[in-house]
């Protein structure tokens, strides 16, 4: 396989992680901020008007069969 690979074990919950987004069972521990400032995708999801702004676990379906592997 080739592309970024990230261990299950960086999205464990901490300080510093302020929701959850659940990728095929699989729940990922992450940061709002982090996620808004590297992607415009997530700066929208969580900033306007869509339910998954105040939601603690955000599901996340995986459309591209290539990256499903990785989690």
């Amino acid at each position: 396989m080739t592309g970024t690979y990230f261990a299950l074990s960086q999205f464990s919950q901490s300080d510093t992680t302020d929701a959850i987004l659940v990728v095929e069972g699989k729940k990922l521990h992450v940061n709002k901020a982090f996620l808004s400032f590297h992607s415009d995708f997530f700066k929208t999801l969580f900033n306007a008007d869509f339910m998954e702004k105040s939601m603690q676990e955000i599901p996340i379906k995986m459309s591209n069969s290539k990256i499903s592997p990785y989690f």
